[in-house]
């Protein structure tokens, strides 16, 4: 069975034989530059990378690979690290450092390291660096130069790169205190507003499923009502002809 966060978007991508991830280490946060509101990862054969999970503006999280395999996001850390990419990092390098993850990637982040933290023993606290010995939740940046320290894995070999962006950054503290008080679920107002990885808007989906079994509901009754017309007709002598019943019963699906 998939390891997969409670109640993400489960979409998943083909991964090929992939090592399974050493567990128990940490989260990484990237951010995706990309406006996306499912970022999903290229065809196997061309892809050079892709994510555990892609934290949309609004809306629940998408999950692309199980947690119990590695991803490709955070080069010298994949063997060990989860890691998500987010909606965001458009426009100028100001514009990448001045934007905060919103709340819900925020809820979204505290909820995946949570269940990292439960299921996995990850602390929940700020990882210090990119060395193989930090553990919890870091952004990506920690394994790029300039800030990854001596000692520190490479998490990325374009120097400079500021993934995911100073206020980001800022946030982290903020995100481990959500996941320690456990006070990151979502509102249902906010998941039936939102849409998922395809595009479905979750309040359409639920007045579906109602309406289906409504519709449903009436067939059976009909159905029902013509069973025992047909079977009283049928009845000679207290004897029901079964066949006869079954021949002229007939359930017409709606259009």
């Amino acid at each position: 069975m998939a390891n997969i966060v409670p109640g993400a978007v489960w979409q998943p991508v083909d991964v090929g034989n992939r090592p399974a991830r050493r567990k128990g280490r940490g989260l990484v946060g990237h951010v995706a530059v990309s406006s996306s509101k499912n970022l999903v990862p290229g065809p196997l054969a061309t892809r050079s990378s892709d994510w555990h999970f892609y934290l949309p503006k609004t809306g629940p999280a998408v999950q692309y690979i199980d947690m119990d395999l590695q991803c490709w996001a955070t080069s010298a850390g994949n063997a060990s690290l989860v890691a998500f990419e987010s909606e965001g990092g458009m426009g100028s390098s100001v514009q990448l450092n001045a934007e905060p993850w919103t709340d819900n990637q925020c809820q979204w982040a505290a909820r995946i390291l949570r269940h990292l933290h439960d299921t996995e023993g990850v602390p929940l606290q700020a990882m210090p660096d990119s060395r193989p010995t930090s553990r919890g939740f870091g952004t990506h940046r920690l394994g790029i130069s300039p800030w990854r320290v001596a000692g520190g894995e490479v998490w990325s070999s374009a120097n400079g790169k500021e993934c995911p962006g100073n206020t980001k950054v800022s946030q982290v503290p903020h995100i481990i205190q959500l996941a320690q008080t456990g006070d990151n679920d979502m509102d249902i107002s906010e998941m039936y507003g939102a849409r998922d990885g395809q595009g479905r808007n979750w309040l359409d989906f639920q007045n579906l499923v109602t309406s289906v079994l409504s519709d449903l509901s009436k067939q059976v009754a009909a159905t029902q009502a013509q069973v025992a017309a047909l079977a009283k007709a049928q009845t000679s002598g207290g004897t029901v002809d079964v066949q006869a019943v079954a021949d002229q019963l007939t359930i017409v699906p709606k259009q």
